[in-house]
């Protein structure tokens, strides 16, 4: 979690490029509640990585040691880059 303290990582807010994430960080510690403490939390497309960054945010202040890996090709879908153009 050190690029989460780490100034290039810290004023990063995905949720500014495109505001519609709905992970918050009580889904993630209800979902720790339900599973305990794994060592892996996989994240099947991240888009943008808000959700990530909720979820590493989260997990961090859990004081865990879950890994978050994210599989994603990180190119959005064409139809959302035409209609947020402007929000860049």
């Amino acid at each position: 979690y050190r690029l989460l303290d780490h100034p290039c990582g810290s004023p990063y807010k995905p949720q500014d490029r495109y505001p519609d994430s709905h992970l918050t960080p009580e889904i993630v510690r209800t979902v720790m509640s339900w599973v305990g403490d794994p060592d892996l939390w996989l994240e099947v497309g991240s888009f943008v990585g808000d959700s990530a960054i909720t979820t590493a945010r989260t997990l961090k202040e859990l004081h865990v040691k879950t890994g978050v890996v994210c599989i994603d090709p990180f190119t959005g879908m064409v139809d959302m880059w035409v209609d947020r153009k402007g929000i860049r």
